[in-house]
């Protein structure tokens, strides 16, 4: 008897147990949701191309954060309890030319939250061939940076 009385004990306390750590897991009780993007650049791709697949790679950090952008806004409209969209741009080696940009203007503008990765300092390099412009953070975004350089541009912080 006592057998049967602790077996049919044990999934009740599993449950106990698990609605406990499940409600210690979720901070105040929180049920909001967030996403996260993977995005390729390359100097083979095309703007027009998907930019979410190594394989169709966008050509600019601009093209890939119209998307990016784009793909936010519809997140925010579909979850109303929407917490965070995150993008990773992967960008492959290779040197990218940013010149041709309308003067004044940076060649890309980041409002979202992103992580830029390059395939490192010396082989990923946007070269702004001693333009006016850079890479623009523009508004309240989470802009991360690493592995590759931004080189010959030029410019100034706003209002100063």
């Amino acid at each position: 008897m006592k057998f049967a009385l602790k077996r049919s004990l044990h999934p009740l306390l599993l449950l106990v147990g698990l609605s406990l750590l499940i409600s210690a897991c979720t901070p105040g009780g929180s049920t909001g949701r967030g996403f996260a993007y993977i995005w390729y650049v390359a100097t083979s791709g095309d703007d027009a191309n998907t930019c979410s697949d190594p394989a169709e790679p966008c050509a600019t950090l601009n093209g890939v954060f119209s998307k990016a952008r784009a793909e936010t806004t519809r997140l925010e409209g579909e979850y109303p309890d929407l917490t965070v969209v995150d993008h990773t741009v992967n960008v492959a080696a290779g040197t990218y030319m940013v010149t041709g940009i309308r003067p004044g203007y940076p060649f890309a503008t980041a409002n979202i939250n992103v992580a830029i990765v390059g395939d490192g300092q010396s082989s990923t390099i946007f070269d702004g061939a001693d333009t006016y412009g850079g890479l623009s953070i523009n508004g309240d975004a989470n802009v991360r940076i690493r592995n590759l350089t931004l080189q010959n541009m030029n410019g100034n912080a706003p209002d100063s």
